[in-house]
């Protein structure tokens, strides 16, 4: 498990495009090599709308 602290840090880092949310794109690309990438896009991206904001990224199990 990470910590918000480590999913921000980690969000900065992958928001290459420095819009503050993160595209599915960036987000696999920061996670290359793991698995069901897609899941857990989706578990992240509580709204449904295919972008993870910081919120939603930090922390994954608000709403």
């Amino acid at each position: 498990r990470t910590t918000p602290e480590q999913r921000g840090k980690a969000f900065k880092r992958w928001d290459t495009n420095h819009d503050d949310q993160l595209s599915l794109e960036e987000y696999k690309a920061g996670l290359q090599g793991q698995d069901d990438l897609d899941a857990r896009f989706k578990r992240f991206d509580k709204n449904g709308d295919g972008i993870l904001t910081g919120e939603e990224f930090t922390n994954p199990t608000s709403k």
